[in-house]
């Protein structure tokens, strides 16, 4: 409940950010990639039993699972409006081992990807410029080298950083993405968990201008 709480409060703040920027002599429209690599922190424990499903065989019971912590490589892109408002879609790559107290004979290494759509807002300051925003989105794990079905969460996300300028279309960008899922453990009865995974990336970020203004 404080997490949902949580999500629709930088949502709103957001929105007012929105409504109460003055506005631009002129629309500017800009086209915006930032491709990324990093690493993702796997900050909650896993329930202490969930079941990954098979189809046509019966479902692998995991008990004190866990995922490392795994590199990350990935991209945003999306459209930035009067060098404020962004919006974004976003998708990362992060190769992972699942390690459990039983029900695997050994640690699995898996795929897992995020992915999904952000709004932002980035402040109005010179050659650092913070940004915040928050989103929506999908996290699934692949198990498909094992035969196992992929396990695919629903997501939301808050986002913090800055764009450290090199030149005035190109910047350094830092980024802190919290990923926030509620885990589905496939079992009767037990009720979903809030996992929070921390990544922390760092990429390019390029600009150009699509409003030929």
């Amino acid at each position: 409940m404080k997490t949902r709480k949580t999500v629709i409060a930088i949502g709103a703040m957001l929105g007012l950010m929105a409504l109460g920027a003055p506005a631009e002599a002129q629309t500017s429209v800009e086209f915006e990639l930032s491709p990324f690599a990093g690493g993702t922190l796997f900050l909650t424990d896993l329930p202490n039993q969930f079941h990954v499903q098979r189809r046509g065989q019966s479902d692998v019971e995991i008990e004190g699972g866990r995922y490392q912590d795994a590199f990350t490589l990935g991209a945003n892109a999306g459209i930035r409006l009067n060098d404020r408002f962004g919006f974004e879609a976003f998708f990362a790559w992060l190769p992972t081992t699942l390690e459990a107290r039983s029900g695997i004979a050994n640690d699995v290494d898996l795929d897992g990807f995020m992915y999904g759509l952000t709004f932002l807002y980035h402040f109005n300051t010179e050659r650092v410029r913070p940004f915040l925003g928050a989103g929506a989105g999908g996290e699934t794990f692949d198990y498909s080298a094992l035969g196992w079905d992929r396990h695919t969460e629903f997501m939301t996300n808050l986002v913090a950083g800055a764009n450290v300028a090199i030149t005035p279309s190109t910047a350094i960008r830092l980024e802190a993405r919290d990923c926030i899922t509620w885990f589905d453990p496939h079992i009767s009865g037990v009720s979903r968990t809030v996992e929070n995974d921390l990544m922390l990336t760092v990429g390019l970020d390029w600009r150009v201008s699509l409003s030929g203004g």
